[in-house]
């Protein structure tokens, strides 16, 4: 029995701002059910439409969408016809919830999350005063929130990723038990095993609690382990709709065959990996690296108390020329803090405390000046973890990856006008090794595509011809065939520049496809290390076999309870 079912959807967007203009359409037919208690998997790639038909479902769309044609129908009763009114009263929040991909945005950042789940109950399930708060403490324990009666008290950014995204769960599904929850990629930006664990939960609620789950993701892994049905989006339009089984059993689309084929997968490696023992010079030795955070706790008027927090332990490795090294782990497995410091001091926050060494090239980098630090890094260069966010939104192309040519004086030119000159020609050069089009080079960030910032991101790292590049989440957050273009890339310039690379990632299907060499980190130190194929096919440690079991592969599993 459907209770939602979705017909002849199509929705355009004015391109000119008048309603008689043109327009361009982001939806077109879209049609699809979802049956009493089922999963059904909404998949395809950023900008196929997923959220857009979330979005209409909801009744949240744009103020300057126009529904051409279409209905959405709950339980017989078109949502596109009703009022507002009707809408938020009925429907919204109530009957249909949505968890939206990004927690920490749907709760208030300044009020106690316990009191706004309090509101959800007041609001749907008229409870108040103690009885909302007895609620709402014990919806924080059924959602494996640690110390609930705490956690109430709590702001949202107190609590982890993982635990933030149960806190929504929490409030969207348990505090109304809605017949329909939209969760639009609640879990992308969350590591293999706090996903895993968080997909587990969520499941097990829609499935004790008969919830129809529309499950919108761009994770093919994700669908074909945790969907009964899938729908298939590209550019606006429905291109496959079956079983699980169905689709990535005998995929009919080209899109779908095409997506499938590309996926990164730790046992399709993209490059012929070279062996340990050829390599010799090493370009980056780290010696019992040790990394403490300090803050200070005050505990009366004039005392205080030193808090420190180890985020890397005694670690030791090397990089060498040519190698292309990985670096995996979850969050706060002291991944990132350890590219700080092979980057340098002024790169750790100020409250950072080391021990150990760092050397770059033979040179130890806690022993140089500015001068020579700055010098260092036409040698090494980073790319943060987020481009989006890297990229200054005023600044166009062209100044952002030529910004190191005015840095480090790196003009053959002397007037003014011939420097703008070189830096265009050299920023072309550069754009084109990265394979980006330089009609780009006018463009400010907003106008690109998630993967064409990363390219940005990485032609501005390339601008010093450096040895060695240090990529931090690389493809996190990029659709599949984006994670394959821009690994392809990586291989490319390693092969052309004979660049080394240490890739830090908590994608274990990306670092598997294209390194040498990898190490697993868990709270700061290493505790694994090896060949892709060794550390991923014979794993040694505990650790690092939870996280191979939590990834989401792309391949049709017996599972229990399947609708």
């Amino acid at each position: 029995m459907s209770v939602l079912e979705v017909k002849s959807l199509t929705v355009s967007f004015p391109l000119s701002g008048e309603k008689d203009g043109e327009k361009k359409t982001v939806l077109e037919d879209i049609a699809f059910n979802l049956n009493k208690g089922e999963v059904l998997g909404l998949v395809g790639e950023s900008g196929s439409g997923k959220s857009m038909t979330a979005s209409a479902i909801a009744r949240l769309l744009p103020k300057k969408a126009i529904v051409e044609s279409g209905e959405v129908f709950f339980n017989g009763k078109d949502l596109l016809k009703i009022s507002e009114k009707e809408m938020r009263k009925e429907y919204r929040g109530k009957r249909i919830s949505t968890i939206f991909q990004d927690a920490k945005g749907s709760f208030s950042p300044v009020t106690p999350i316990g009191p706004q789940i309090e509101e959800m109950l007041t609001l749907h399930k008229g409870l108040r005063g103690k009885a909302a708060r007895a609620a709402a403490i014990e919806l924080l324990r059924q959602a494996n929130i640690s110390n609930p009666e705490e956690s109430y008290g709590k702001i949202i950014s107190r609590l982890s990723g993982g635990e933030a995204q149960r806190a929504s769960i929490a409030m969207m599904a348990l505090s109304t038990t809605p017949d329909i929850l939209i969760a639009d990629e609640a879990t992308t930006a969350l590591d293999v095993t706090v996903q895993k664990k968080t997909l587990d939960y969520l499941m097990t609620v829609v499935r004790d609690k008969g919830i129809s789950l529309l499950f919108i993701t761009h994770d093919f892994g994700l669908v074909a382990e945790y969907a009964d049905r899938v729908v298939v989006l590209d550019a606006g339009k429905v291109v496959e709709t079956g079983s699980v089984e169905k689709v990535f059993k005998s995929p009919e689309s080209e899109f779908m065959k095409r997506v499938l084929s590309s996926l990164p997968r730790i046992d399709k490696p993209l490059r012929e990996k070279t062996p340990e023992n050829a390599f010799s010079e090493s370009l980056i030795d780290v010696d019992d690296l040790d990394i403490e955070f300090v803050r200070h706790k005050s505990t009366g008027l004039f005392s205080r108390e030193e808090l420190r927090t180890r985020a890397v332990d005694s670690v030791s490795f090397n990089l060498h020329r040519g190698e292309m090294l990985g670096i995996v782990g979850e969050s706060g497995s002291g991944k990132t803090t350890l590219m700080r410091a092979i980057l340098g001091p002024d790169i750790l926050p100020s409250s950072a405390r080391k021990t150990g060494d760092v050397s770059v090239l033979g040179n130890n980098v806690y022993d140089m000046g500015y001068k020579e630090l700055r010098d260092l890094r036409k040698s090494i260069t980073g790319v943060p973890q987020s481009s989006k966010q890297s990229l200054t939104p005023r600044v166009r192309v062209r100044d952002l990856v030529g910004e190191s040519f005015d840095i480090h004086k790196m003009y053959d030119s002397k007037s003014a006008q011939e420097k703008d000159a070189e830096k265009t020609e050299r920023v072309a050069a550069l754009l084109e090794a990265v394979e980006l089009p330089l009609r780009r080079m006018r463009d400010f960030p907003a106008r690109l595509s998630g993967g064409e910032q990363q390219r940005v991101a990485i032609a501005s790292a390339l601008a010093t011809d450096p040895e060695v590049l240090i990529l931090d989440e690389p493809t996190a957050s990029l659709d599949a065939s984006r994670k394959n273009t821009i690994l392809e890339l990586l291989i490319k310039l390693h092969q052309e520049r004979n660049l080394s690379f240490i890739i830090i990632s908590h994608e274990l299907a990306t670092v598997a496809s294209i390194c040498d060499r990898v190490l697993v980190m868990q709270r700061g130190r290493v505790v694994e290390e090896g060949s892709p194929e060794k550390v991923f096919r014979d794993p040694d440690h505990p650790y690092t076999q939870e996280l191979i079991a939590s990834i989401p592969v792309p391949e049709v599993k017996e599972r229990k309870n399947r609708a």
